[in-house]
């Protein structure tokens, strides 16, 4: 097991724009861009609260997913206090590639959002 001492203001500051740029691709598409900081911030909360077990293969790998995660959990609350339909493949870079009908639906899902 690893030391789960670990320094995450270093871990901050080495991966910040990495998973500032996932969380603001994610929440780009709901027009929530403003956001991003706080699903990056939430992501480190996180795994600052219940850090991993082991050393991971590689920090920045999961640094992005959590503050991925983070943003796709916003998205997904904005849906629902707007009470629009909500899936991971509405969001840019979740869905399949070249899945043109999904650009199509998260501009109708942004949309909704916004009003």
């Amino acid at each position: 097991m690893a030391d789960p001492s670990y320094d995450w203001a270093a871990l901050y500051q080495k991966h910040r724009d990495a998973m500032y740029g996932v969380a603001y691709e994610v929440l780009r598409g709901s027009g929530r861009v403003d956001l991003a900081g706080d699903a990056v911030q939430e992501a480190m909360v996180s795994l600052m609260k219940s850090p991993p077990r082991e050393l991971p293969r590689s920090w920045e790998a999961l640094l992005v997913v959590t503050a991925k995660r983070r943003a796709l959990d916003i998205v997904g609350s904005a849906a629902m206090k707007k009470g629009v339909e909500f899936s991971e493949e509405d969001v840019p870079g979740v869905g399949p590639p070249g899945d043109d009908d999904g650009l199509e639906r998260r501009e109708e899902m942004a949309n909704e959002i916004r009003r």
